[in-house]
């Protein structure tokens, strides 16, 4: 059980409804008095206080005596909880305390599991070689491909059978679903070794051990669902790059789509990896193409990989390359180079596709109208980023009486560019100082998007965010911070609604929200209602960290320094002061990257004290 459960809390609450024919029999099991509740921050503790901790808990449960001195084998800051937890019991159970010279739970629980292995297989009639060690490495092996690559369907299967032993598929094929049954609501055509951790164990270790070319021969042609799965087991495994990189070359192209399309699952452990392989293999230009538009909107770590491939598109292209294709592919660039804020190569990326599409809208009018016009809306707010708001403004403005007539013929493709072009247009005067606190002008362009959502299938509610994100900080500039309560307050109403149907899509863009609303309500003399709604974006910003460290940490410091704030503002200093200490002890995590963040928590410290 220690092994199954994959996440700290209490996961034995979903039991019951995981398993409704026993349900009563689990919830009578699983209630407060029977279940032994240990302590799962490593942050906290080292390994080794985690095992004499949990041992020690353990023992006082089940009525077992602990030695005041345990001695385990070494474990690394990173081993998981749940490994440290099942050693500690184990331990207990054994009744030395000594877990010294005892081998390390998973692999014992391996031994266990060859045997199974060996005995299935003289069942099965598989030919093995004579030698018992040979024999067994081969099963190891076998079970470890299956696990990581697995089948979704019956060609894979097969598949998996040719791959074990060209000699006897069926056979393999049939011992293996024999072994590992798949699960008749999951879809899949063979189940896998668990626990999980159990399977993670196993592949780190036989695929550590082999080598180079044993392991070509194992992962390589594997279908793109059978990569990203033995990506997605190595990723929970954490093996370390050297491993990764290892079984990323087995087959580079099919594996670098598999890592892009896991990376944002792991930050840290793929995307480093993956332009430096794509810049080692030749890539034919469609599979290349293909590739680069798999990361329609790249994550964070992925936005470099993202620039490279366009890159490489846009480099084996030659003179036969139809113009429209060349101008899409350099626009597409333009954006990628925009995503890592490369501005000054966005603009002459963009500036490229443009004067395609005038020459091929001036050869053929009308038809290349909107491509010219949408890559014009982005170009200028390209050069907006660059400080350039005249020259931003004029494109603007021209893009802006092309989407009005094009809107007439196509609202849904046209329309919510209009908005967003609309929105920039005034976000851009009034930060050049053209236009005076006028209110109405803007309330007017909030109405006109409020039509455009409501007539439009095509526009959705990110583009009235967007515009009452911008509208609440004019109000907040024109020092009317009342109405930038209520206008951020919809922003939240709005993100809400989206991550309460998409949270992977909208957490992040929730948690912003209400983080600006926290301001605006402080801002507002409000500090209770901003205390109040800045813990609610730290609530959504530790579920962001729990799965993305890397990407929201200093965002989290950021929330933390402002909760500080808030609480000081309300008159609370102790629980500034803790909000200040968290935010500190997260900053020196990373403190070159952090520096100002972690100066801002000191000085929120001292405020309190």
């Amino acid at each position: 059980m220690l092994l199954i459960a994959r996440t700290a809390g209490p996961w034995w609450t979903s039991l019951s409804a995981a398993y409704p024919e026993q349900g009563m029999v689990l919830d009578s099991l699983t209630t407060p008095g029977n279940v032994i509740e240990l302590a799962a921050d490593v942050g906290e503790l080292e390994p080794g206080e985690m095992l004499y901790s949990a041992a020690t808990q353990f023992g006082a449960e089940l009525g077992i005596e602990v030695p005041g001195r345990l001695r385990f084998p070494p474990y690394p800051a990173a081993t998981s909880v749940l490994r440290l937890h099942a050693a500690a019991l184990l331990s207990v159970l054994d009744g030395t305390g000594d877990q010294q010279r005892r081998p390390d739970v998973l692999s014992e629980l391996l031994l266990h599991e060859a045997r199974y292995w060996r005995t299935s297989a003289h069942r099965a009639g598989l030919a093995l070689p004579g030698d018992v060690g040979l024999a067994d490495e081969v099963l190891r092996r076998s079970v470890t491909v299956a696990t990581l690559l697995g089948a979704s369907d019956v060609l894979e299967l097969a598949g998996l059978g040719r791959r074990l032993e060209g000699d006897q598929p069926l056979v393999w094929q049939r011992w293996l679903s024999e072994m590992y049954p798949a699960d008749e609501q999951s879809g899949e055509f063979l189940g896998t070794l668990q626990p999980d951790l159990l399977a993670e164990c196993l592949a780190v270790e036989v695929l550590t051990a082999m080598e180079p070319a044993d392991l070509e021969a194992a992962l390589a042609g594997a279908s793109p669902t059978q990569a990203e799965r033995a990506l997605t087991v190595l990723g929970r495994a954490d093996p370390g790059s050297e491993l990764i990189k290892a079984v990323l070359r087995t087959d580079p192209v099919t594996m670098a789509g598999a890592a892009l399309r896991v990376a944002p699952r792991f930050p840290g452990q793929f995307a480093p990896l993956v332009a430096n392989l794509l810049s080692r293999v030749v890539i034919d230009l469609p599979r290349l193409e293909e590739l680069a538009l798999s990361l329609s909107t790249p994550s964070d770590e992925l936005k470099d990989v993202g620039v490279f491939l366009t890159r490489m598109v846009i480099d084996q292209h030659s003179s036969e390359t139809p113009r429209p294709k060349r101008a899409a592919w350099l626009a597409l660039h333009a954006q990628r180079l925009a995503e890592t804020n490369r501005r000054l190569a966005a603009s002459q990326s963009w500036g490229q596709a443009i004067e395609i599409y005038e020459a091929l809208e001036a050869s053929d009018p009308g038809r290349y109208r909107g491509e010219l016009v949408i890559n014009g809306v982005n170009f200028a707010v390209n050069q907006a980023e660059l400080g350039l708001l005249e020259s931003a403004g004029k494109i603007n403005e021209s893009a802006i009486a092309v989407l009005v007539q094009l809107g007439d013929d196509d609202p849904d493709e046209y329309l919510p560019i209009l908005v967003h072009a609309m929105i920039n247009q005034l976000a851009w005067r009034a930060k050049a100082g053209q236009l005076e606190i006028q209110p109405k002008v803007y309330a007017d362009t909030i109405n006109f998007v409020r039509r455009v959502v409501e007539a439009c299938p095509g526009a959705d509610n990110t583009s009235l965010a967007h515009a009452l994100s911008n509208y609440a900080l004019y109000l907040d500039d024109g020092e009317m911070p009342q109405e930038a309560v209520r206008a951020s307050a919809e922003v939240v109403d709005i993100y809400r609604e989206l991550a309460d149907r998409n949270p992977d899509a909208y957490r992040h863009d929730f948690a912003q929200a209400v983080k600006s609303h926290a301001y605006f309500l402080a801002r507002a003399d409000r500090p209770i209602d901003a205390v109040a709604r800045s813990a609610e974006a730290l609530a959504a910003y530790r579920t962001l960290v729990a799965t993305y460290p890397a990407a929201y940490t200093g965002e989290l410091i950021d929330v933390l320094v402002d909760h500080g704030t808030w609480l000081l503002m309300a008159d609370c200093p102790a629980e500034a002061k803790a909000a200040g200490r968290e935010a500190v002890t997260l900053a020196n995590q990373r403190p070159a990257i952090h520096a100002e963040r972690l100066a801002a928590a000191l000085q929120l410290i001292r405020d309190a004290e």
